[in-house]
């Protein structure tokens, strides 16, 4: 197929193309292509096709483990978890990434939902996907990532007032004070070694 247009100087030109030249313009779309998806939050499948939700998962566990995270636990068995990941498990486990979007993400709040989950523990578990999705970022496996919102949560709501606060003040120090006199008179301390602050 023949080529036209006009050179830098102004001038028409026209010729034959090369196959270099075909692969050039079929290579600058598809860019084009992959740039349009990408300002649309979309994933570029080429780089995810075969990305699984089990492989976020044990990134996300081994970058934890590495920065020593205090709600990482580990079982008896000595497998490590995190307790919000285990709804995300259930639900996503043998997903591929290209098929976690904020569609899915959506049913897993509703099958949250009818387990009686609050909005809180609900945003835990997006907390972690989100969090998965932006270590694969930085990892280089995924070029953009979608993106959840998380719910509204309820607040907790006012204080004790000082007369409601008072008589569970006084009841604390009077149970204080009843294992105080056990342990002294069992274990022999002096009283001065006690403080009721």
């Amino acid at each position: 197929m023949p080529v036209s247009g006009f050179t830098t100087s102004g001038g028409w030109f026209h010729s034959e193309p090369s196959r270099k030249l075909f692969l050039l313009l079929e290579a600058e779309a598809k860019l084009r292509e992959w740039m349009g998806a990408s300002e649309r939050g979309e994933k570029a499948k080429p780089q995810t096709q075969e990305l699984t939700y089990a492989e976020l998962r044990a990134d996300l566990l081994k970058h934890y483990a590495e920065t020593q995270h205090k709600s990482l636990k580990t079982k008896k068995d000595g497998t490590p978890y995190l307790f919000p990941l285990t709804a995300l498990v259930n639900f996503f486990n043998g997903c591929r990434v290209n098929d976690i979007n904020r569609d899915t993400a959506s049913a897993f709040v509703t099958d949250r939902r009818a387990a009686n989950k609050c909005n809180n523990t609900i945003n835990n578990s997006l907390r972690l996907l989100i969090r998965m999705f932006s270590l694969a970022q930085d990892d280089g496996k995924l070029t953009v990532a979608p993106k959840f919102e998380l719910l509204k949560e309820k607040s907790r709501q006012g204080f004790l007032p000082p007369e409601a606060f008072q008589p569970r003040q006084s009841r604390c120090l009077k149970a204080k004070r009843k294992m105080m006199n056990r342990a002294s008179y069992r274990y022999r301390i002096p009283w001065s070694r006690y403080s009721l602050a």
